[in-house]
């Protein structure tokens, strides 16, 4: 393993504190999030940010563990999952944003979702082993 702080086992930190943190905003206070956002906060969308908020949890949890497995199966699992979930929301987000349904308060998230997609997948499929 290297010395670098930049390794799986760093952005599965970051990644699981990120996700935790939006869960919490998300499950607490999702009409502020929505409020933030510029989005509507009627009962249905309010229902949805909850049930985003509950998979963030279950995805921080699993970035949370996987720092730590030694099964190296495990982990290369976790990341590749992480990867494609990141690939994905930046995608999603990055349209919206263009699209102008999250205006400019997109922007940060669309960041968020690029790193965690270019530190996955740098380290799980440029530079291996870390």
């Amino acid at each position: 393993m290297s010395n670098s702080n930049f390794n799986l086992r760093n952005v599965f930190l970051v990644n699981a504190l990120v996700d935790l943190i939006f869960a919490l905003a998300l499950l607490i206070g999702p009409e502020t999030v929505l409020r933030l956002l510029r989005l509507s906060s009627d009962n249905p969308v309010i229902f949805m940010a909850r049930l985003f908020g509950g998979s963030l949890v279950g995805l921080g949890l699993l970035a949370w563990f996987a720092r730590d497995f030694a099964d190296l199966k495990a982990r290369d699992g976790a990341a590749i999952s992480l990867f494609l979930m990141s690939v994905l929301a930046f995608i999603v987000t990055l349209l919206a944003t263009v699209a102008g349904w999250l205006r400019v308060a997109g922007w940060p998230i669309v960041l968020i979702f690029l790193a965690f997609t270019l530190s996955y997948g740098y380290l799980q499929f440029v530079r291996r082993g870390e």
